[in-house]
């Protein structure tokens, strides 16, 4: 049997500076392919949720702060906070006036600022000004009834859709701040929702506390390159305050019987 259809879960693709293939493929029907540079991992479903929960267990353990678990976090924003998580000290929990919250935009001039959630994209486009926020680079999740990504649009009317059904927090995937900055990190899309239902009210946030921390767009790309090898499995390395932390897949199996790796050369392995 053939697969109806492949679906691209996870891709490097946009991250100009990698330099290298990386990509999670769910083959409908076939299996699951990991690719990294010239190597594709075929696996079955029931192994690919085995390797993600398991390094789900492991990255809880690497962390060791009191309160997190990846669990509790949209899986998008995790990838995003990997290279800081090394540097996590706590996670503190309040109360904000969403008014008081911060986002990130655009000026007239084209430049990233913050601004008040009421000046929110994504409020805006809950009000039907939807310009700036149809035309913003982000990651969606998949629509399973269509077979592909959401739209901007798609995503809000969802996420809108599920605060009126389910009220916040759904579960504990709370708006995310770092330190004693109100800017948000994680949860516009929330944020505004709720903004735009019940107006200016305050709101349960999870702080996430970092040592030495500066907001990653002020860091310097020239910082020196740091390995910390932890055991024959598992190292951290990264640039700076970027840290990536590297696993050996065959650690987070307990039969390996039935692994198969393809090797090829060119671009449609």
């Amino acid at each position: 049997m053939s697969n109806p259809a492949v679906l691209s879960l996870a891709s490097l693709d946009a991250a100009d500076d990698v330099g290298y293939r990386f990509e999670i493929e769910d083959n409908i029907g076939e299996a699951i392919h990991v690719h990294y540079k010239e190597m594709r991992l075929d696996l079955t479903v029931q192994e690919f949720d085995q390797i993600a929960g398991r390094m789900e267990k492991a990255i809880d353990q690497i962390v060791g702060v009191e309160g997190f678990s990846c669990r509790d976090f949209d899986p998008v924003h995790l990838v995003g906070l990997s290279g800081l998580l090394a540097d996590l000290e706590k996670i503190t929990y309040d109360e904000v006036f969403l008014a008081d919250l911060l986002v990130d935009t655009y000026d007239e001039k084209g430049q990233e600022v913050l601004r008040p959630l009421a000046e929110s994209r994504v409020l805006k486009a809950l009000h039907g000004i939807a310009a700036e926020n149809d035309r913003r680079k982000q990651v969606n999740y998949y629509d399973a009834g269509l077979l592909r990504r959401q739209t901007n649009s798609e995503r809000l009317a969802y996420n809108l859709r599920q605060v009126r059904e389910h009220g916040y927090p759904a579960g504990k995937q709370l708006i995310t701040l770092f330190d004693n900055q109100n800017r948000i990190y994680d949860g516009q899309h929330r944020a505004a929702c709720l903004y735009f239902l019940y107006g200016n009210q305050k709101v349960k946030v999870r702080r996430m506390w970092f040592r030495n921390f500066v907001p990653l767009q002020e860091q310097e790309k020239g910082s020196k390159t740091e390995y910390f090898p932890l055991d024959d499995r598992i190292c951290i390395q990264g640039i700076g305050k970027m840290r990536e932390i590297s696993i050996d897949l065959s650690a987070l199996f307990t039969d390996r019987s039935e692994w198969k790796a393809v090797w090829k050369r060119g671009s449609d392995v």
